[in-house]
C-alpha cells in the first residue's frame, strides 16, 4: 500500500511539474503589414498553436492591419486606425503589443510611434511588452535574381546586419524608457535558418528557398506563415515550439517532419 500511495504522488508530482511548464496565457494586440497580417494569417495560426499548447487565457485583443510604408506604425499613434491599439491599451486589455516593421529611420515618426506606445503601456499596465515583429526586405532587399538566388554565406551576413540594426535600435529605445520593455520577434532569422537549411537539404520536402513565398514580394506561403508563427509563438511565451503537435497541420507523415525542422528553426532564432 506504502509503495502505491509513492506511485500515486510520484505520478501527481509529475503531471504537476509538466502544467507548471506551460506558460500563462496573454492578452495579445497585433499591427502591421502584409508581411504578418495578410489575411490575418498570424492571428490564426497563434490561436491554433496556443491551443495546440494548451494555453489557458491566451487572447488576441484584436489586430489592425496597415498596408504600405512600412506597416505605417506612425498612422497607429497619430490617426485614423491608432484609436483601436491605444483605446486597448489605456483601457488595460493588452499585455503584448506586436508592432511589425521594418527598418524605421533612426528618430523619424516610427521610432517616435514606438516610444509613445511603450510609454502608454508602462503607464496602464507595468508588466506589459512591446515587440517589435522584425520581418524580411521587400523583394530579399532588391536582391538580382530573386529568392533562390542568395548563397548561403550572403545569408549569415545578411542576418548578421539586421540582428546588429535591431539590436541597437532596440537597446537605444528601452535605454530612453529606462527598462526593458521592448522586445524582438527575430522574423527574418527565422527565414535566415530555413533558408540555410533548403540550401543543406535539410529542410524535408522543401527544395527551393523560393518556396517559403508566394510572390516575388516576398509574401509568404503556407510554409513560411507557420514558420512565423512558430517564431511569434516562441518569442512571446518564451516557449520551445519543438514538438508541439496541431493536428491542422500534420495531415501527413511528410508534413509532421516539415513542422518539425521549421519549428526548430524558429527555436534557433529566438535563442540565438
Amino acid at each position: 500500500m506504502k509503495n502505491l500511495y509513492l506511485s500515486l504522488f510520484s505520478a501527481l508530482f509529475l503531471f504537476s511539474a509538466l502544467c507548471s511548464d506551460r506558460p500563462d496565457g496573454k492578452n495579445i494586440y497585433m499591427t502591421g503589414h502584409s508581411f504578418l497580417l495578410a489575411k490575418g494569417y498570424a492571428v490564426k495560426k497563434l490561436d491554433i498553436l496556443a491551443n495546440g499548447a494548451e494555453i489557458t487565457k491566451h487572447k488576441i485583443v484584436d489586430w489592425n492591419y496597415a498596408g504600405g510604408r512600412n506597416g505605417a506604425v506612425d498612422k497607429w499613434w497619430s490617426k485614423g486606425s491608432d484609436k483601436n491599439p491605444r483605446k486597448a491599451i489605456t483601457a488595460s486589455q493588452v499585455d503584448i503589443l506586436l508592432i511589425c516593421i521594418h527598418f524605421p529611420k533612426e528618430g523619424g515618426p516610427q521610432e517616435k510611434a514606438i516610444l509613445n506606445f511603450a510609454k502608454l503601456m508602462l503607464k496602464h499596465n507595468p508588466k506589459g511588452k512591446i515587440y517589435l515583429v522584425a520581418t524580411h526586405a521587400p523583394n530579399d532587399g532588391n536582391m538580382h535574381g530573386g529568392w533562390n538566388a542568395r548563397t548561403k554565406l550572403e545569408l549569415i551576413g545578411l542576418e548578421f546586419t539586421y540582428t546588429i540594426y535591431y539590436k541597437r535600435l532596440i537597446d537605444k529605445m528601452n535605454s530612453q524608457i529606462g527598462q526593458i520593455l521592448i522586445e524582438e520577434i527575430p522574423l527574418y532569422s527565422a527565414q535566415n535558418n530555413a533558408r540555410k537549411m533548403i540550401l543543406e537539404g535539410k529542410l524535408p520536402g522543401v527544395t527551393k528557398q523560393s518556396e517559403l513565398y508566394k510572390d516575388a514580394m516576398g509574401h509568404l506561403s503556407e510554409i513560411g506563415e507557420r514558420l512565423h508563427a512558430y517564431t511569434i509563438y516562441a518569442s512571446i511565451y518564451k516557449h520551445s515550439p519543438i514538438g508541439l503537435s496541431t493536428t491542422e497541420w500534420e495531415t501527413t507523415p511528410e508534413e509532421k517532419v516539415l513542422n518539425e525542422a521549421l519549428q526548430k528553426a524558429a527555436w534557433q532564432a529566438v535563442n540565438k
